[in-house]
């Protein structure tokens, strides 16, 4: 290319009179739809409506583990071999709209300001309740380690 069609092209190009969104703004302008097959993974239009509602457990044991990504969550729900409402296999997006669906009804019902701690409250050292698990739940965990385990292998 000349010289002088690479100048007269770059002219202006500093001079954008259009104001810049920040990351934040570009989101919120962004809206992610599910398409009509991604649908059929959630259940939506087949005889399986509460599917999403039956996950809710696993993914709420999920979470409490640390387990709060789509990437995370879809490997794991694949891993435990936990299928889509048609029996595919998860994948991250879908796995971002399951944790959507589960956890932004529960995320616009809570307060946005926490009230502010006391002085006692403070200093009070934080306990965990350790709730034992039951044989059947004891018996899965094993089963799923052993499957990760036998897959590596």
């Amino acid at each position: 290319m000349y010289k002088t069609k690479s100048r007269s092209m770059q002219r202006g190009a500093g001079k954008n009179p259009k104001k810049r969104l920040t990351l934040q703004e570009e989101y919120e302008q962004t809206q992610i739809v599910l398409t009509a097959r991604e649908k059929l993974h959630f259940g939506e239009g087949l005889a399986r409506a509460g599917f999403v509602e039956t996950l809710r457990p696993t993914i709420k044991n999920l979470a409490k583990s640390g387990v709060r990504k789509p990437r995370d969550v879809s490997r794991l729900l694949n891993s435990m071999r936990i299928t889509t409402a048609i029996g595919e296999k998860w994948t991250r997006r879908l796995a971002w709209f399951l944790l959507d669906r589960l956890f932004a009804d529960e995320a616009s019902s809570q307060p946005k300001v926490l009230p502010a701690k006391t002085a006692t409250q403070a200093s009070r050292p934080k306990t965990l309740a350790v709730v034992p698990l039951t044989g059947e739940e004891r018996a899965r965990s094993v089963r799923v380690l052993q499957n990760h385990l036998n897959s590596k292998a």
